[in-house]
């Protein structure tokens, strides 16, 4: 399981002493502002302050005024208009928002949002010919349009015009719309670019009504749900947008986000942009991945009781629906590795499944990207073509890559991080080869890391400071929430919770304690035991319990403080290399090179242990006592172990999973192809 070290974002305590003394602000708040960059007054009381900044004139942004002049003219001669939309929480949400809006002056509109599995992403001609069935004469893309080129040219063609908004990148030419309204056009003027679709929309809006307040008052709380479930950066207008929209979200004004909070099981502590993220936002969501994304917009719109009720328990339960089958599927690419280890030591991990719902392989591809920290393709293997999704991470650009392998793919599209694409059945395991031996002429990676605000001591950890970081809320995208790293402590207690499936470590340094909780950690997975000494990474909250209030820590990562985690991780680089038959240097092969006295002192605690759960480089430093040298030599050993049937190893979220397998019959693991294969590296010999 690759592992990632914890980096300690730069300080300047002088420079902090001085923002909180200018600006009467706790000193962590300070600290915060300077290690997030943040030092211009006119950011830090926009940040600090509940009153809303001036925001972006609308008619600043290219197109703004054709636009609006085209809708208002479409509405005083009663056009049918046609609102085309998506099917994620960003589209609904935009289309909900201008439908209402112009349902407010009895507009002929009406809203058409595409089928994930059936329709795709963005206008396509069969959109384009059941909008002219309808008899509309304009199209108004939300979310959606800006490389809708021949789309757009085919609608004109059928005499309907188009006013887009979107808020993705700009192609090399932009669609013959009567009005592209996209804050990353190179001729707009916005002073503010990372609007969500539904920030467009607002601005879209804004200026047709004149009154940003109205409109605020009105839309905020459908706003803030697009902004938060689109992962724009919450700055600047952004955060402007959601301060707003939680404070009318949190006066449940709207019948079906009320329904929603409910079958949610949210709002008991009022409401927050990580309640949206994860509890309303997932469910909005859920009608699009699991069928059709209209209910998700009757829903924010209903004005009746009892349908608000039936939808919002529906999507429940359609969001319930959702998680078990990306259990199921996980289980699926969790056995295909096991199967396939190659798969996860290659560069870039492509993998594919048949059946896949293509409206979860988006999750699954982050989920994977996150846990083995590398680029990663998950592909929807159904009849001749198949569909993927793609994430990648800081210094690997899917974009670039996409292009070079482009050949290979029917369709792509996308940004660096994130992108879509089509491909033949057929090319899958070409893809897979092509986008390796590209990546293998790249640079190496950047070593990945978490970064925490600053390491500190259990005994300064109390309410004060843990709201002090709170000032800066609502967190989100470019604004997270503070995590912090609770270094050198003491494990006093580990308590299993749950039934084993999260732990709670009682965490200990001079004097003073802080529990912290490790969710989503099963008892077989926890290495920890009383008395090691660790850094956890938390992100800290203040808990309510009988009227008393208390710090808990939210474990993100947490590691032996004696382990030396970057040279794990070179050490972790070497193995791979290894495994993928790669040359390796006369250093890197002494860093695998293992002896008797390695495989006995490694078969001796797994035996005495009765096995292993955990993070592997826990049990390399339990053993590095007994003269275990490189991390690179553990994992050579347990694979050689694995490969003799001496061992079966397990990976899991939460870490690997190692059990002692009965043998019969003497073994001689030197035998073991591994082994074999190193000796031959030493000899300079690469089979």
């Amino acid at each position: 399981m690759p592992h990632k070290l914890i980096s300690v974002k730069a300080a300047n305590k002088e420079l902090s002493r001085k923002i909180a003394a200018q600006y009467g602000i706790p000193a962590y708040t300070a600290h915060l502002l300077v290690t997030r960059g943040i030092l211009q007054e006119e950011e830090i009381l926009s940040l600090l302050s509940d009153e809303p900044p001036c925001l972006v004139n609308p008619f600043d942004f290219a197109d703004m005024q054709k636009a609006a002049d085209r809708i208002t003219r479409a509405i005083e001669n009663c056009e049918k208009i046609a609102i085309y939309g998506d099917y994620d929480a960003d589209g609904v949400t935009s289309s909900a928002l201008l439908f209402s809006f112009l349902e407010m002056f009895d507009a002929n509109a009406f809203v058409l949002i595409p089928d994930r599995e059936k329709d795709g992403y963005g206008l396509s001609m069969s959109a384009v010919d059941k909008i002219h069935a309808q008899q509309a004469t304009l199209i108004i893309t939300v979310d959606n349009g800006v490389r809708s080129v021949e789309e757009i040219k085919y609608a004109s063609s059928l005499g309907i015009d188009t006013v887009v908004t979107d808020h993705h990148l700009t192609g090399e030419v932009l669609p013959p719309a009567v009005a592209v309204v996209d804050p990353h056009r190179s001729d707009c003027d916005s002073g503010f670019k990372d609007y969500a679709g539904v920030g467009v929309v607002f601005k879209l809006v804004c200026a047709l009504q004149g009154d940003e307040e109205f409109v605020l008052e009105n839309y905020a709380d459908i706003i803030a749900l697009g902004t938060i479930a689109d992962s724009v950066p919450l700055i600047g207008e952004n955060r402007t947008l959601v301060k707003a929209g939680l404070r009318s979200i949190e006066n449940r004004d709207r019948i079906g986000l009320d329904m929603l909070i409910s079958a949610a099981g949210a709002g008991k502590n009022g409401i927050s942009s990580s309640d949206v993220a994860y509890l309303l936002a997932p469910r909005i969501n859920a009608a699009g991945r699991m069928g059709s994304a209209d209910r998700a917009f009757r829903l924010l719109l209903s004005e009746d009781y009892d349908e608000c009720r039936s939808l919002a328990d529906e999507l429940n339960s359609e969001n319930a629906d959702r998680q078990l089958l990306e259990k199921k599927i996980m289980l699926e690419i969790d056995d295909i590795l096991l199967k396939n280890p190659s798969l996860s030591q290659s560069r870039v991990i492509v993998i594919a499944g048949e059946g896949w719902k293509k409206g979860v392989i988006g999750l699954f591809a982050g989920k994977l990207c996150e846990r083995f920290a590398k680029p990663c393709f998950v592909i929807s293997a159904d009849g001749d073509v198949s569909h993927g999704s793609a994430r990648s991470i800081e210094g690997f650009s899917l974009n670039e890559a996409m292009t070079a392998c482009g050949n290979l793919l029917l369709q792509f599209g996308g940004h660096e991080f994130a992108a879509g694409f089509a491909i033949s059945a057929d090319n899958i395991d070409l893809f897979r080869l092509a986008i390796n031996e590209y990546a293998e002429k790249l640079p190496d990676m950047p070593i990945p890391a978490m970064e925490v605000e600053c390491n500190i001591s259990p005994k300064y950890v109390n309410t004060d400071f843990v709201r002090a970081g709170q000032l800066l809320e609502p967190f989100g995208y470019s604004n997270p929430a503070p995590i912090v790293c609770l270094t050198n402590c003491k494990v006093s207690s580990v308590t299993h919770l749950s039934g084993g499936k999260h732990q709670k470590l009682l965490l200990t340094k001079d004097g003073a304690g802080v529990e912290a909780l490790w969710f989503s950690v099963p008892d077989e997975c926890c290495p920890f035991a009383e008395g090691d000494i660790v850094d956890a990474a938390a992100e800290l909250s203040v808990s309510v319990y009988n009227g008393r209030e208390s710090v808990s820590a939210n474990v993100k990562m947490i590691k032996l403080s004696s382990a030396d985690r970057r040279k794990t991780i070179e050490d972790e680089r070497i193995f791979e290399k290894f495994c993928r038959n790669e040359k390796l240097s006369s250093d890197e092969v002494r860093k695998i090179d293992v002896n008797r006295a390695d495989i006995e002192a490694v078969y001796r605690y797994l035996r005495k242990n009765g096995g292993f759960g955990g993070d592997t480089e826990v049990l390399f430093e339990r053993l590095s006592v007994l003269g275990l040298t490189d991390y690179g030599k553990l994992l050579v050993v347990l694979a050689m172990m694995e490969e003799a049937g001496l061992i079966k190893q397990g990976e899991q979220r939460a870490g690997t999973v190692i059990r002692l397998c009965d043998v019969t019959q003497k073994v001689d693991i030197f035998e073991c192809s591994l082994y074999k294969r190193i000796e031959d590296m030493k000899c300079g010999v690469l089979e």
